[in-house]
């Protein structure tokens, strides 16, 4: 989320402020099956084949991806179902702040 403020001399300014939701990040790896991710996200988060497919070709090119927002307990619980599979995981706060 996004507020705004003025700065010292009257400059708009936006600062991001926590929305208190966390992102389950799936990471790339070479040893688990690109169909096996696919049908992962498509189980445990609810989302259609093209956004999962959508969501696997961000963490094969970028390295990760962000593939869920929810409570931290509901990212994790998630999470443990990936990391069975051999799939390395992380759970942030979904802007950053602590």
């Amino acid at each position: 989320m996004n507020m705004s403020q003025l700065d010292s001399q009257g400059q708009l300014v936006e600062e991001r402020i926590g929305t208190g939701r966390y992102a389950l990040v799936i990471f790339d790896n070479d040893h688990v099956a690109r169909d096996l991710v696919i049908c992962l996200l498509m189980l445990h988060t609810a989302c259609s084949y093209e956004e999962a497919e959508i969501e696997t070709w961000e963490a094969e090119q970028y390295g990760k991806a962000a593939v869920h927002f929810g409570t931290q307990s509901e990212c994790q619980e998630i999470g443990g179902h990936f990391l069975e599979a051999g799939v390395a995981v992380s759970v942030e706060p979904e802007w950053g702040d602590k």
